[in-house]
């Protein structure tokens, strides 16, 4: 918790770190008001989603889009920090904090399956196990999303006190 009070005075003391939180938080919500009830309407997202919102979901949604908007701008102050001092990995570094929130979040895998389906249409039962088994164990799965972003949340403020202090994490104690 301390690198997350940390890094939270740090990141949001600028003004345009704040207004891009603000507004990656209403988008992601958004979005996952209208992706996550796709388990009920076949696949279909658009205003046919906002039928099928149950208070557990728009919690969900709620979760994901502020957790994602507390990462992001994490990632892009310690990104851009590292960069300035010349750090060959911050490319690398920058990519690897925001895939994999962005990944286990969102409607990647049904997706992937459905398009495989498409092209080889043996697979088309593989497609719906996966629908079937997501939407039998849909709040697991979003618990467990849950946490890898709670995670990763953990992982980018620590990257940024790091960056702020200007050290290696692999020389620090805290």
């Amino acid at each position: 918790m301390n690198y997350f009070n940390k890094a939270f005075r740090v990141v949001f003391k600028s003004s345009r770190y704040r207004v891009s939180a603000f507004l990656t938080f209403i988008v992601f919500f958004v979005a996952y008001l209208f992706i996550l009830p796709a388990t009920y309407t076949g696949g279909r997202i658009g205003m046919v989603s906002l039928q099928f919102i149950t208070p557990e979901l728009a919690v969900f949604a709620f979760l994901f889009a502020i957790l994602l908007s507390l990462i992001l701008p994490f990632a892009v102050y310690a990104f851009q920090k590292k960069q300035s001092r010349g750090n060959s990995s911050t490319v690398g570094s920058f990519l690897g904090s925001i895939i994999p929130p962005l990944l286990c979040c969102s409607p990647l895998l049904p997706t992937l399956a459905a398009l495989l389906a498409g092209f080889f249409p043996f697979i088309f039962g593989i497609s719906g196990f996966v629908q079937g088994f997501i939407a039998t164990y849909e709040t697991q799965i979003f618990t467990i999303a849950v946490l890898i972003l709670i995670y990763s949340l953990w992982q980018n403020a620590r990257q940024v006190v790091f960056a702020q202090r200007g050290v290696c994490e692999l020389y620090t104690n805290n």
